[in-house]
């Protein structure tokens, strides 16, 4: 058979309620810790789950669909075995012109009433489904791309400041960063990561997925004392000890490829907004790391509201 309403219809109805399965398992099993770390490991087995259970879906559809033509072609060979009968002699031969017709009357209401519909007429097949699933997808993957593209962009247009290349007394607060950095890496279990200042920056930002990387921005001592760059400094390097930049790409994708299924938006908040508690859990390397942040959270905030459109 070719693809129709009622096909995609089965198509679409199989994977949102498997993908609802895995969203409402996950959060169940989120909801019972209330550790952030373990929350984040739960929504990210989610979505390789929903990615896998669909692209075993779609494969299997595919064989359905590659196998439309065999099972058609086992109907026409039916069709033809039944219109084609052998006949058997008549008794008397001078009833062989009568016998014939009657026999051939017989044989095409026989053949009529055996012929499936679906070999008289086929509708024509339905593709605008899958193609408006396409464009979504590759809407959102377009958007996924876009966005470290024009990080690598700006990353090749900022200098970098690597600290073995500071001067005495020159950048002392930033070079207090750097070290700063080092000694909260290997309590996080990073190797190396590298220090970048932007202008226009007002907060450090951690990207990277090959190579683990800290943007500054140029005032970063003036504004916040060493407890606030500490706490600052641990949660950004907890984004890049828990992987969160890939995984948000990753996360992306899966969102890209289910976009119009609400529970996989959904379970993107939650992972996003677990990753967030992880950083914020390891805040508590500097001291009264906690604290620092949530207050500067409110501060910053307040400053973001005051620069705003009056």
């Amino acid at each position: 058979m070719m693809p129709d309403l009622s096909w995609w219809a089965r198509l679409f109805g199989v994977l949102a309620v498997e993908a609802a399965l895995v969203v409402g398992i996950a959060t169940l099993l989120a909801r019972a810790t209330q550790r952030p770390q373990v929350q984040r490991l739960i929504w990210q087995a989610s979505f390789l789950t929903v990615l896998a259970t669909w692209f075993g879906e779609l494969a299997g559809f595919r064989g359905y669909f590659g196998g439309s033509k065999l099972e058609g072609a086992e109907e026409v060979h039916s069709v033809r075995s039944l219109v084609v009968m052998p006949q058997r002699a008549p008794a008397n031969p001078t009833d062989v012109t009568e016998s014939s017709s009657a026999n051939h009357s017989l044989d095409e209401e026989e053949s009529r009433q055996n012929i499936p519909a679906s070999a008289v007429s086929k509708p024509p097949p339905v593709y605008w489904p899958g193609a408006l699933w396409l464009f979504g997808v590759g809407l959102l993957l377009a958007k996924t791309i876009t966005a470290p593209l024009l990080l690598s962009v700006c990353v090749r247009q900022n200098r970098r400041r690597p600290i073995d290349r500071y001067e005495p007394g020159s950048d002392s607060a930033l070079a207090d960063a750097e070290l700063a950095i080092a000694r909260l890496s290997r309590q996080l279990g990073l190797r190396s990561v590298r220090l970048l200042v932007w202008p226009g920056l007002r907060s450090p930002v951690a990207f990277g997925i090959w190579r683990l990387t800290i943007a500054l921005p140029p005032d970063f001592s003036r504004r916040f004392s060493a407890a606030q760059r500490d706490a600052m400094l641990a949660h950004e390097l907890a984004h890049l000890a828990g992987r969160d930049p890939f995984w948000l790409i990753a996360t992306e994708v899966a969102v890209a490829l289910a976009w119009w299924h609400p529970a996989v938006w959904w379970a993107r908040r939650q992972f996003r907004a677990a990753c967030e508690s992880a950083a914020d859990e390891a805040s508590a390397l500097a001291p009264n790391g906690r604290a620092t942040l949530a207050e500067l959270l409110v501060s910053m905030g307040r400053e973001l509201t005051a620069i705003g459109p009056a």
